[in-house]
């Protein structure tokens, strides 16, 4: 019975694995909202299935909370904070820079999905050797 689960779940994660980003994206997002789930395997899952968008972008998402915890403290402690806050202003701009070119797909992945379209559209993606 514990074999047969071990099992299931090496073929689900495989599956999972091999599945569009998109999907990836949605079930990480799923996993991370299970209350009851250990953080240590929300974390193993991440570390095995999260795409690079996916993990800069929790990354951006931290740096940013981080952001606004640092420029409260500024604001509530120091008597001058202009200089401090325009700083960290300014970088709450840049993240948001990096956010908007994170979520746009790049010209490499432009180009494979277009040839990818076009060699299934043409029917030609998996040629036969014979006529």
């Amino acid at each position: 019975m514990l074999i047969a689960l071990v099992v299931m779940l090496a073929v689900a994660g495989i599956v999972f694995y091999f599945a569009p980003d998109n999907i990836k994206e949605q079930g990480l997002a799923y996993i991370s909202g299970i209350p009851f789930l250990p953080a240590e395997v929300k974390k193993a899952a991440e570390d095995i299935f999260a795409t690079p968008e996916y993990k800069r972008g929790k990354l951006l998402q931290e740096l940013e909370t981080n952001l606004g915890t640092i420029q409260k403290t500024v604001e509530e402690n120091v008597s001058a904070p202009t200089q401090a806050v325009k700083a960290i202003e300014r970088t709450k701009e840049i993240v948001e820079e990096i956010t908007k070119l994170n979520d746009d797909p790049t010209f490499i992945k432009q180009i494979t999905n277009a040839v990818t379209e076009k060699l299934v559209d043409s029917g030609k993606a998996c040629p036969t050797t014979g006529n």
